[in-house]
Formats: C-alpha cells, structure tokens, sequence
C-alpha cells in the first residue's frame, strides 16, 4: 500500500488568506486609480464646458450690444422726434382750448341743463 502524505492544512489556508488579503489590497488600489482618473476627466470636462459656455456667451453678448447700438440709434431720434410732436400738438390744443373753450362748456351746460322728458319710442304702455 502507497504511503499518503500528509497535507498540512492550516498553512495552506493562510497562504490563501494572504494571497487573498494581498489581491484584495491591489484591487482596492486598481479601483482608487480609477476613481481619482475618473474624477480628473470630469473636473476636467467641466472645466471646458464652463470655459466653452464663457466664451460662447461673451461672444453673444457682443453681438447683441453691437446689434442695440446699431439699431438703438434710430429709436433715440425716433423718439425725439415723436416727443417734439407731441409738444406741438399740445400746445396746439391749448391754444385751440383757450379760443374756444367758453364757447365749449357753455355749449355743454346748455345741453346738460336743458332737458327735455321724453319717453322713449320702444317703451309699450
């Protein structure tokens, strides 16, 4: 009969668990890389995009500036011009006013006072 060697198990089963500790720990490293370059890319890509959205809106709001002075000028004198017409057409109708104004609201208490009861044509009695 064969002579059985006799295996000791206690020591292979620390090896494993250090072996195992040991892959353990390496993995955690792999994975705390990854984090930390994970991380970076999106600080990263961040970064750009706000740079990216700066520079876009800086550019826009040239342009819209450039675009309220092109046209802002032809409003200003627009307006003025509407503001000194409508201080001729003020001062036309107080002249108008004080021409005629006796003569107005005379006109108006005569029709105010002077009233006449009449019963109106669709009323059926």
């Amino acid at each position: 009969m064969p002579k059985k060697e006799v295996v000791d198990h206690s020591t292979t089963d620390a090896n494993c668990i250090v072996m195992l500790t040991d892959a353990e720990k390496r993995a955690r490293g792999i994975i705390d890389a990854a984090k930390k370059r994970k991380q970076a890319l999106l600080k990263k890509a961040k970064d750009e995009s706000t740079a990216e959205i700066d520079k876009f809106r800086k550019e826009h709001e040239e342009n819209v500036a450039k675009l309220q002075k092109q046209y802002s000028t032809g409003q200003d004198t627009d307006a003025l011009k509407i503001d000194k017409d409508l201080e001729v057409k003020k001062i036309d109708l107080r002249q108008a006013f004080k021409a005629n104004g006796q003569a107005t609201l005379k006109h108006i208490l005569e029709i105010i006072l002077n009233v006449e009861p009449k019963v109106h044509e669709n009323l059926i009695i």
